[in-house]
């Protein structure tokens, strides 16, 4: 089987920032407003406020990091070349992660995309139900909440801090299918 995971799109092939952040708000766009994938048989829907700069929230956790741990809203997040590279994955895994037999990376066996729910505590309202998916060799963490009749996009990215590894690995241990 081949690999499906997505190629990354590399900045050097464009000549400004602002290009490549246009090309990657074009793939997003196409990916999560234009059309939708399906998991579990729902649609997942990008986050969609609070809006920055004409761009959905969603769009802004996959590309930028808020650094300081803020306030999480978009103006206070950074560009992210890691996430940004990765723009094309957040779909592919929602649509392939079932599918991880073989991985290219040594080449070798994948031990496949882990799956879990867990709890999100939110400082208002109620606890939110959210999905984990999470592939160990590529470090790739991405992260859906149910809603009543369709998934809510919340983010997605490569897992760079050995601390955070070794916590969603707890995790999926704890919880994963």
């Amino acid at each position: 089987m081949e690999c499906w995971i997505p190629d990354e799109v590399d900045m050097s092939g464009f000549d400004s920032w602002g290009e490549y952040d246009e090309y990657l708000y074009s793939i997003f766009k196409r990916d999560f407003v234009e059309s939708r994938p399906l998991f579990d048989g729902l649609e997942v829907r990008p986050r969609t406020n609070p809006r920055f700069d004409e761009r959905e929230e969603s769009f802004w956790h996959l590309t930028c990091r808020d650094y300081g741990h803020k306030d999480g809203l978009p103006q206070s997040r950074d560009p992210d070349l890691s996430r940004c590279r990765r723009i094309k994955w957040p779909r592919a895994f929602i649509e392939h992660y079932l599918d991880c037999e073989k991985h290219d990376i040594d080449p070798g066996e994948c031990t496949g995309v882990i799956a879990w729910k867990s709890t999100h505590k939110p400082k208002k309202g109620k606890p939110k139900t959210r999905v984990k998916l999470f592939l160990e060799e590529e470090r790739y963490l991405l992260v859906m909440e149910r809603r009543n009749n369709y998934y809510l996009l919340i983010t997605a990215y490569e897992v760079t801090e050995e601390w955070n590894l070794r916590s969603i690995k707890r995790e999926a241990a704890k919880k994963g299918a």
